[in-house]
């Protein structure tokens, strides 16, 4: 087991005294014949592509024990053909759920089958690992057996030689579904390691825990499928039940999950990070296949609509007479929008509806007011401002409020302040007008003046008369008055 692996052995594919014991149950197995073709390992072809900088991350990726020592092959070494002493093993193994130092069961379950840890394929450490997840939630911590494993699933032979997968005796026994159809370029990115702490020794917990295979072999391959002990069936079956129910098996193998079922350590802020990372990246890449999936079945439907906004404007008036419906399209390029019959809306165009706003009530001739015009000479030019700045019922109340309870609020104040502004600018493009024609070389100023000023105290008047409610005219008269007096 120990020896080095020579040229030889490999080309013959180099085979170990097979093992068939403490299965607890009968079973036909195959082993190499002397009339068995010659066959060379296929991972003789493949040369190791990892990169320094990305197996220096390992580490801390895959968070490696202290102690352990990794490195990457030499030019002329391969998965199969390496230095005496150390293991190969796939980064696709830790991606899968694989951490060390390698769990008991795991090395029982490779010795019994007589396989080296790099001769099994990722998709069959998921299963490995998801079913050891699956016994300990559903037997309270206990873990799975050998022969409860090998009960569900047995080990096949590649296409490509050297390699094995698990596959399970039927379909009643496939525990571990949703499995990914392939895993790319994983032939190529392997590394070796040795030192301690990657195995799990013997002590008094696990009793006598065999050691990995340093070399690969010829597997034990069954043939029948083994009969299980009654005092296991009962556990097989509820796990059967349980992995019906999950609905996400990558959680299974997610290192948080792995800590909590002490399959792993407890995740580094390192890993934490780079998790979040993927499933931001995962969310994407749901979100555009959704995406893609819902584009795919509007076929008829011009790709300029998807991903608008539209908004629809409900008129209440006229809902009652007829229903009508105009939309209103937030585009950022101008190609028109086929709409056809009895199609439906794009899935990616969002439709908000929007109460119409009520028109105001005017009151008055409609058209441009006259000019010099203003809300103290003119009653339609009054209501009009008026009708701009309050609504019919807010002009109620405030027609029903006595005039000495009114309070002017800041809402009042800011609207007078207005209106008188607009008064200012009416006389002042009044007086332009007046201006404009004139000959301002034979312009007497002094009267001008004086015809501005007797202007300006005849609209004083008129205001100081509107807020006492007194007459001008009765109110030149009590001056006089008391003047005589």
């Amino acid at each position: 087991m120990g020896s080095d692996v020579g040229s030889g052995d490999l080309e013959r594919g180099a085979s170990s005294s097979l093992r068939g014991e403490g299965t607890g149950a009968d079973m036909a197995t195959s082993a190499p014949s002397s009339t068995a073709v010659v066959r060379p390992f296929h991972a003789l072809k493949e040369k190791c592509s990892l990169k320094v900088e990305v197996f220096s991350k390992f580490k801390d990726r895959f968070q490696f024990p202290e102690g352990i020592r990794a490195r990457l092959p030499r030019k002329d070494e391969r998965a199969c053909a390496f230095a005496h002493g150390e293991v190969c093993f796939y980064e696709a193994a830790f991606s899968c759920g694989l951490r060390f130092p390698v769990h008991p069961f795991i090395m029982k379950l490779l010795h019994h089958l007589n396989l080296a840890p790099g001769q099994l394929m990722p998709n069959s450490w998921r299963i490995v690992i998801s079913c050891m997840v699956i016994w300990t939630t559903i037997s309270d911590g206990d873990m799975l057996t050998v022969n409860e494993f090998v009960h569900l699933y047995r080990l096949k032979e590649s296409r490509e030689f050297g390699y094995y997968e698990f596959v399970p005796w039927d379909r009643r026994s496939r525990l571990v579904a949703d499995l990914p159809s392939s895993f790319r370029y994983w032939k190529s990115r392997y590394f070796f390691v040795s030192g301690d702490g990657w195995e799990t020794l013997s002590d008094d917990l696990w009793g006598d825990v065999p050691r990995l295979l340093r070399r690969w072999e010829t597997p034990l391959l069954i043939k029948e499928r083994p009969d299980l002990d009654n005092k296991y069936t009962g556990r097989v079956q509820a796990a059967v039940k349980h992995a019906a129910t999950i609905e996400d098996f990558n959680e299974l193998i997610d290192p948080r999950s792995l800590a909590r079922h002490c399959l792993g350590p407890e995740p580094s802020l390192y890993v934490l990070s780079a998790l979040d990372r993927e499933e931001k990246k995962q969310m994407t890449s749901n979100f555009n296949k959704e995406m893609y999936r819902k584009i795919k079945e509007k076929k008829n439907e011009p790709l300029s609509s998807i991903g608008q906004k539209k908004l629809r404007f409900t008129d209440k008036e006229k809902e009652k007479e007829k229903e009508k419906e105009k939309e209103l399209v937030e585009r950022g390029s101008s190609t028109p929008v086929l709409e056809l019959d009895g199609q439906e809306a794009s899935p990616g165009v969002s439709i908000e509806e929007v109460a119409r706003p009520l028109k105001r009530l005017k009151v008055g001739a409609k058209g441009k007011e006259k000019v010099g015009s203003s809300i103290w000479t003119d009653a339609e030019t009054a209501v009009d401002r008026v009708n701009e700045f309050f609504t019919l019922g807010e002009m109620k109340e405030i027609s029903s409020t006595p005039s000495h309870e009114m309070v002017l609020g800041e809402t009042m104040h800011i609207t007078t302040q207005y209106l008188a502004n607009e008064e200012k600018a009416v006389v002042a493009n009044s007086k332009v007008e007046v201006l404009e024609g004139v000959d301002l070389e034979n312009l007497d100023f002094e009267a001008v003046d004086k015809e501005m000023e007797e202007d300006e105290a005849a609209q004083a008047s008129a205001q100081t008369a509107a807020s006492t409610g007194v007459e001008p005219v009765e109110a030149e008269r009590d001056e006089g008055g008391a003047a005589e007096a």
